[in-house]
């Protein structure tokens, strides 16, 4: 694999949580999910326990207030494994776009 200097320590550290997340919380219950067309709940809930979601929202907001680096290691993490969750975050991310235009663009 190439080295790439685009990730610092921080999103390594994150990447080893997100990982184990995948891993733990989705492989084993991916192909049951695109069977029946519906992940649960509880699945979101769990990601949004350990930060998955809404990271770059600001700290004010109820975010984390991280750099979009920190999504990418998301995607990078879903795709690693073939899973369909890359909408964990797209879908996050709509939602916090749509947010922040009724709050007159702030996010």
């Amino acid at each position: 694999m190439i080295e790439r200097s685009l990730f610092r320590e921080d999103h390594e550290i994150w990447r080893e949580t997100v990982r184990r997340f995948v891993e733990e919380e989705i492989v084993p219950f991916h192909a049951k999910w695109e069977h029946d067309g519906i992940v649960p709940r509880e699945l979101w809930r769990k990601a949004g326990e350990i930060g998955m979601l809404c990271c770059t929202v600001p700290e004010e907001y109820g975010g984390l207030g991280l750099d979009y680096l920190f999504d990418v290691v998301v995607f990078e993490e879903l795709w690693r494994v073939g899973a369909s969750g890359g909408c964990l975050v797209e879908r996050n991310a709509g939602c916090r776009d749509r947010t922040a235009q009724h709050r007159g663009g702030e996010p």
